[in-house]
């Protein structure tokens, strides 16, 4: 199958189809068939295009997009040529070319669900295009076995198995404690808690104060904001440095005998 026969599939099936008319009880490749042949002037021979698919790629691209597609079955067309166009317009591509390359970088099918999850809160306004795409790229990037810890990250907390750092690289996470000996904690940050709201479907309640822990009197610091966290992470980092060159001159002294 062509990339321009995919654009048009996924094109046609978010703008033109009625997916109302989805028979869930039936073969999903049949059903998505049928909503692809609606797809005005190409939709027939599309939809045989289908029919003739051979390599694991393109049946593999199918049952991802089809998977993502019968999520939205109860969103209006109005609404989905709304969503292409905001896609179209913020991305300066295709939508259907655009749409078919985040659905395919999903390497778990269950993530399409979330990702039409993620789709229907930009449709209804719930988050801004923007943020749809930054949503999407965090999907991608999360493992899907670490998707369903995201929740536990409501209040401060660590996992010593690996989630914590995992989701703390793709953005879905911020440091809540900073312990100078090494026991950080993290919670959900601001698209983590869309992510879990809007992709997970979970109502988020976010208790935390943000704390700074100091090892040289074990110390903790509450309720101060990120300013002036981050002022004394740099202050430290500073620190370490004078006290690195500071050392080095000395041996260099030393060893010139002074």
């Amino acid at each position: 199958m062509t990339n321009e026969n995919i654009k048009d599939i996924v094109e046609g099936t978010l703008r033109y189809s009625d997916l109302k008319k989805i028979n869930v009880s039936k073969i999903m490749l049949d059903q998505f068939k049928a909503i692809v042949n609606l797809i005005p002037t190409v939709g027939g021979f599309l939809a045989q295009e289908i029919q003739n698919i051979e390599n694991y790629r393109d049946s593999e691209f199918i049952r991802k997009y089809a998977t993502f597609i019968f999520e939205l079955k109860e969103t209006t067309i109005e609404e989905r040529q709304k969503f292409a166009n905001d896609i179209q317009e913020k991305a300066q591509d295709y939508s259907g070319n655009v749409l078919a390359s985040i659905v395919d970088k999903m390497e778990n099918i269950n993530k399409e669900k979330i990702l039409a999850k993620i789709s229907i809160a930009r449709m209804e306004e719930k988050i801004s295009i923007e943020d749809f795409f930054r949503l999407s790229s965090m999907l991608e990037r999360i493992p899907f076995i670490d998707l369903n810890e995201l929740p536990k990250y409501q209040e401060d907390y660590y996992d010593s198995k690996g989630s914590s750092e995992i989701l703390y690289s793709t953005g879905a996470l911020r440091q809540s404690v900073i312990d100078e000996e090494g026991d950080d904690k993290y919670i959900l940050s601001r698209l983590g808690e869309l992510m879990v709201s809007c992709g997970l479907g979970v109502h988020v309640s976010i208790q935390n104060n943000t704390k700074l822990i100091l090892a040289s009197n074990s110390a903790t610091v509450g309720g101060i904001g990120t300013d002036e966290i981050d002022k004394r992470i740099e202050d430290k980092f500073n620190q370490s440095i004078y006290n690195r060159l500071d050392s080095g001159q000395s041996d260099y002294d030393f060893f010139r005998s002074k």
